[in-house]
């Protein structure tokens, strides 16, 4: 269902962004991120990067006197994705060239079809980051590869600097990336010496320079003495500054050590010594990327984001029930499949080239292998990374399967056999069996596979009109109690103040209470703290809300419902609030609001 039609965008985060880019050409200060009709009155900020705010800013400006601010911004949340979309597609070739010859290149970016995670990060509407950090850690890869083969070495390792830097100012998300490449750079720079050494001391002397320029863009002066581990802070200037010095350092003593194994000693020493520095500086980090989110954040909602799980939870079957084994079927084809193959390939190609082309091969294949583990056991959001780094060793795989096919089959019998080797390698992992497997129809889920095909499970289309009907709901602000998922489009889409958002939100904690209390007096204490009018919910409930264990089996029974079929019903006596408010159970102290159109949503006044 693309959002070109239907309006709904794919993530909540995507309309954050927009909302932060609209504060921003109303006239908020470039420094100033806070959300003042987000859990109101708490000075919520959201420490999310301007720069990725730029580009969606300078769309939206021709647009703004034709259809005002909001539109504008929704344009170009539509636009801006597609550009970066077209740097993703130079990129590819860029980095494929190296292995498979320039004229073949382009066949990387049919391969990008079928990496299903990667692709949605550039897809129309989708305001985000992380298509961007994917962006950076393919430059990475090509900068590391430019500085091992010494083509232009020192001018890519100051862009590559620049680049990490962004990405630092960005997002923690880019720092696992910049790990790699700096271990891998260690490495080429210990094992080749001579100008890769250089090129990388003059990478370790960029990285702090340009990581501490960005400080003063990026934060106030009074933000300076932050030592913030979850977003863009001084901290991150430390790490470059440590990293940094590990190539300087390592370029200096190398000159004097002629035998590989002892420079290798010596950049692993220096490795480590600046890993015990950065801890020693700043030991919040050790807590992890979100040591400064608040508690409730840091845990229960984390843990019920499905894109901060980790992938392996997908891969889990009972092998006393058979028919649980087809979702981790599904979800290894799709996700998993392909990217371990890449790997196969980067150890078998490794293990046949020779001097520099063996050290690139590695290289790609410690991305590769990092970014998939932290897919696995980690987040299964880093699967756009692992997936942008099989791209490269599937085409090459793909290329010396029809080089060997022409050396055995002509005419016909060639061109079928290298159609089903595109197939092997293409669709028949990442959509085929899948759909195969679930049932899927052939339209729309296999023919459009790459757009998303499905509906959300509670469109609010339907209800935004009848929130700022101007004789209703919408003749002034009000502050609607709401599950943090719906917090972004209702700040976008109406002038309501709302409680809980999708990030480090204050009031996040608080909607849990009000709608998980299986008691009224704590989800009224919660509603009367943050002066809520209205009360807003889904009726698919979240497991957030209801607990991961309501839909368990010791829950459950089979009982009849009002259609007169039977339905599995949860019987404990204590139900939490979001669940009574859909079985139509409010208590007095909530008065339903009927909504005048089919709405997936219920709405209730709260009594004051």
């Amino acid at each position: 269902m693309s959002p070109i039609f239907t309006h709904r965008l794919a993530d909540p985060d995507d309309f954050m962004r927009m909302n932060e880019v609209i504060s921003w050409l109303q006239g908020q200060s470039w420094y100033d991120l806070s959300v003042p009709r987000m859990s109101p009155g708490a000075h919520t900020v959201i420490h999310w990067s301007r720069l990725i705010d730029i580009p969606i800013a300078l769309v939206a400006l021709p647009f703004i006197p034709h259809f005002g601010a909001s539109s504008a911004v929704f344009i170009a949340a539509f636009i801006v994705p597609l550009l970066w979309l077209m740097v993703l597609l130079a990129l590819l070739p860029a980095i494929a060239k190296v292995f498979v010859g320039e004229d073949r290149a382009n066949l990387s970016c049919v391969m990008l079809l079928f990496a299903p995670m990667l692709l949605f990060n550039y897809t129309p509407g989708r305001a985000g980051h992380h298509g961007v950090q994917a962006l950076i850690a393919g430059f990475g890869l090509l900068s590391l590869i430019r500085i091992i083969r010494d083509d232009k070495g020192a001018l890519f390792a100051a862009l590559v600097a620049l680049a990490f830097s962004c990405s630092f100012w960005i997002g923690a998300e880019g720092l696992p990336c910049a790990i790699v490449f700096i271990a891998c750079l260690g490495v080429a720079a210990a094992w080749l010496s001579g100008n890769v050494a250089r090129n990388a001391a003059v990478f370790g002397i960029c990285l702090p320079l340009f990581s501490a320029a960005l400080i003063p863009i990026a934060l106030t002066r009074a933000e300076f003495s932050s030592l913030a581990v979850s977003w863009f802070s001084p901290v991150y200037v430390i790490f470059a500054i440590l990293s940094g010095a590990i190539f300087v350092a390592g370029w200096g003593i190398g000159k004097t050590v002629y035998h590989k194994a002892a420079r290798l000693s010596v950049y692993a020493l220096l490795g480590f010594a600046a890993a015990w520095a950065f801890f020693a500086l700043v030991p919040s980090a050790l807590r992890g990327p979100f040591a400064d989110y608040d508690a409730f954040d840091a845990t229960s909602a984390l843990n019920n984001i499905v894109e901060a799980q980790p992938l392996i939870h997908g891969l889990h079957f009972n092998r006393f029930m058979p028919v649980t084994l087809i979702p981790a079927a599904i979800t290894f084809s799709r996700f998993l499949f392909l990217p371990l193959v890449a790997f196969v390939v980067c150890l078998v190609a490794a293990k046949r080239a020779e001097k520099e082309m063996r050290l690139i091969w590695l290289a790609q294949g410690v991305f590769l292998l990092s970014t998939l583990a932290l897919t696995l056991f980690w987040q299964s959001r880093v699967g756009i990374f692992a997936e942008f780094f099989s791209l490269v060793p599937l085409t090459y795989l793909l290329v010396a399967g029809w080089d060997k096919l022409g050396q055995r089959l002509w005419d016909r019998p060639l061109f079928w056999a290298e159609i089903g080797a595109f197939v092997l390698l293409g669709p028949l992992f990442v959509v085929l069996l899948p759909a195969f497997v679930d049932h899927m129809p052939i339209y729309p889920d296999v023919a459009l596979f790459p757009a998303d095909a499905k509906a959300p499970p509670c469109p609010m289309e339907n209800v935004l009109p009848f929130l700022n009907d101007s004789e209703g709901l919408g003749a002034k602000p009000l502050t609607i109690m709401n599950i943090g998922d719906t917090g972004p489009q209702l700040l976008f889409a109406t002038k309501h103040r709302i409680i809980a958002g999708n990030f480090n939100v204050p009031g996040n904690a608080d909607a849990y209470a009000f709608f998980s209390s299986a008691e009224d007096a704590p989800a009224l204490a919660a509603a009367r703290k943050w002066n809520a009018d209205l009360v807003m919910v889904c009726r698919h409930a979240s497991t957030l809300y209801v607990g991961s264990d309501y839909f368990s089996l010791g829950h459950m029974r089979l009982l009849p419902g009002k259609d007169g079929l039977l339905h599995f019903t949860n019987i404990d006596a204590s139900q939490p609030l979001i669940e009574r408010l859909i079985r139509g159970q409010n208590p007095a102290w909530l008065k339903p609001i009927e909504i005048p159109v089919a709405s997936d949503y219920l709405l209730f006044r709260v009594v004051k």
